[in-house]
């Protein structure tokens, strides 16, 4: 369902295939990826949506490495951050943090957030569609400070570690609720 709904949103790009290091699943930290990133002499490096970083892979670049998550970090860490706002009928909770990466989950210094404004809400959408528009809020975040970062400019924060989920924390069951209480912000949005 969200292959579907990629597809619909990031028909004209967001896919990069070149400069690409197609290191396989479970070898992030391995030599393949870390002599690459040595040789290139990386200076900034972003991650998204990647499994945990080692400090011999974060501590490469120059500017350090940072990680955008698509939730906000104080109140959700890991994985699917916008279904559990959502699930938790929390939607002043749905947004992106762009913080930099360390050895804990979601837990760097934080960059910058941007809460979600969800007055875009449409009836037909699902907790896919919600995470799609957090998705593109965030490459807009990443762009917006990027200049901040390279040159240094930015006040990290560490502003406190919400609650981590893991992707056994999800069932279809707590997705049937996210996708009810998104109907229902839906109809409180535009009933009147």
């Amino acid at each position: 369902d969200l292959k579907a709904k990629e597809d619909v949103y990031f028909n004209d790009g967001y896919i990069f295939e070149e400069d690409t290091i197609d290191c396989g699943t479970g070898y992030i930290n391995g030599k393949l990826v870390e002599n690459t990133l040595k040789f290139y002499k990386i200076d900034l490096l972003f991650t998204f949506g990647c499994s945990l970083l080692k400090s011999n892979i974060f501590s490469i670049p120059k500017y350090g490495c940072v990680n955008l998550h698509t939730g906000l970090t104080q109140y959700y860490r890991g994985v699917d951050s916008t279904m559990w706002a959502i699930y938790d009928n929390k939607f002043d909770r749905i947004g992106n943090t762009l913080h930099f990466v360390d050895d804990s989950i979601d837990g760097g210094g934080v960059i910058a957030q941007k809460p979600l404004d969800i007055k875009f809400l449409s009836k037909t959408d699902d907790i896919n569609d919600l995470f799609i528009h957090t998705c593109l809020d965030g490459f807009e975040l990443i762009v917006n400070n990027l200049q901040f970062i390279v040159n240094k400019q930015i006040e990290v924060k560490n502003i406190g570690d919400g609650k981590l989920y893991k992707i056994k924390d999800k069932n279809k069951n707590i997705i049937k609720i996210a996708n009810s209480n998104i109907r229902e912000k839906y109809e409180e949005l535009y009933s009147s």
